[in-house]
């Protein structure tokens, strides 16, 4: 009952709340960054097979590694906002909330980038949080399938990221972070390359 009360109300939102999008795609979608080191690679991997991502970076992170948000816009990659510090909206009132987005409209102007997509941290949300982001005309995104890449050795997540149980419209969870990330996404794109899944940016 709670799984069906939660998908008439993503139904009823799909404008402002996205869990899944086109079928025409998958998407891949990395949380937590920029990390200089893995975000690079990351992009590197992403060209050599012609795929595009969408990246949902923390604010205090694009602060320390602005050269890698930029790499990030300059090949054609769409930006997201995953928060300033990563603080759940559960634990955020609503001047805490203001001010996180008033970080994400000066992030945008510094990087003269358009920040419309907003994934809450650990997918948590409230309805003030909800109402206050339509009324800011950002995008929630959420995720469809989550890699569990914080969480699981690589076998594990290469085993569900196998092409086979990828569905079109897909919205995946991957992270910056992940020790792991580069040889990830090496061995998930050979595969996804040689199916008729393409590699996409949210918008």
């Amino acid at each position: 009952m709670r799984r069906l009360i939660k998908n008439i109300v993503y139904w009823v939102f799909s404008p402002y709340l996205i869990r899944t999008a086109s079928e025409n795609s998958i998407y891949l979608t990395y949380d937590d960054g920029p990390y200089r080191k893995n975000t690079l690679a990351i992009l590197k991997v992403l060209e050599k097979y012609g795929f595009k991502a969408t990246f949902f970076m923390l604010g205090k992170e694009m602060e320390k590694q602005p050269e890698v948000v930029k790499e990030v816009i300059r090949k054609g990659h769409m930006l997201g906002y995953h928060s300033y510090t990563h603080m759940s909206l559960k634990k955020r009132d609503f001047k805490s909330l203001k001010l996180d987005m008033q970080h994400m409209d000066r992030l945008s102007k510094l990087f003269n980038f358009p920040l419309k997509l907003y994934r809450p941290p650990y997918g948590d949300l409230t309805l003030i949080s909800f109402i206050y982001l339509i009324f800011k005309r950002k995008k929630i995104v959420m995720w469809s399938l989550d890699s569990r890449d914080s969480f699981e050795e690589l076998n594990m997540v290469l085993e569900r990221l196998q092409p086979e149980k990828i569905k079109k419209g897909e919205i995946i969870l991957l992270h910056d972070d992940y020790k792991h990330a580069e040889e990830l996404l090496e061995k998930t794109a050979r595969k996804l390359s040689t199916s008729v899944l393409k590699c996409d940016i949210l918008n």
